[in-house]
C-alpha cells in the first residue's frame, strides 16, 4: 500500500487521518529551520496570486508551468536586485515560531 499526500488535503490511511504536511508548515505553508543559525530565503506561494485550487484535481499543467516561470523571474529579481513579490529574507536569530519569521523579518 502507498499513501498519496500530494493533491489531497486530508486522507484516511490505515485508519488514521493523514495529510501532506501543509497544515504543519504554518499559515503561509513556509516550513522554516528553527535553529536560527543562518539566514533563510522564504518563498511564499500564497503571495504569488496563484489560485489555491491548483492543488486539487484536475491538474492544469499550463498553470504550473507559468507559476514556475514566474518563480524563476522572481528568484532572479530577488538575487540580483533584492526584490521579489513572493520572496523575503529571514535573518539569523529571527524567531521562526509557527513557521513564521518574526522579530526582524527583512523583506527585500
Amino acid at each position: 500500500q502507498a499513501f498519496m499526500g500530494t493533491g489531497t488535503y486530508l486522507e484516511m490511511y490505515q485508519g488514521k487521518l493523514c495529510s501532506d504536511g501543509g497544515a504543519a508548515s504554518g499559515p503561509d505553508m513556509t516550513p522554516l529551520f528553527h535553529d536560527q543559525l543562518r539566514p533563510q530565503i522564504i518563498i511564499n506561494l500564497m503571495k504569488t496570486g496563484a489560485r489555491a485550487g491548483m492543488v486539487m484535481a484536475p491538474v492544469n499543467t499550463t498553470e504550473y508551468f507559468n507559476l514556475a516561470l514566474k518563480g524563476q523571474d522572481d528568484a532572479v529579481a530577488f538575487l540580483t536586485q533584492g526584490t521579489g513579490e513572493a520572496m523575503s529574507l529571514c535573518p539569523v536569530g529571527a524567531s521562526t515560531k509557527g513557521n513564521v519569521c518574526t522579530a526582524g523579518e527583512l523583506v527585500v
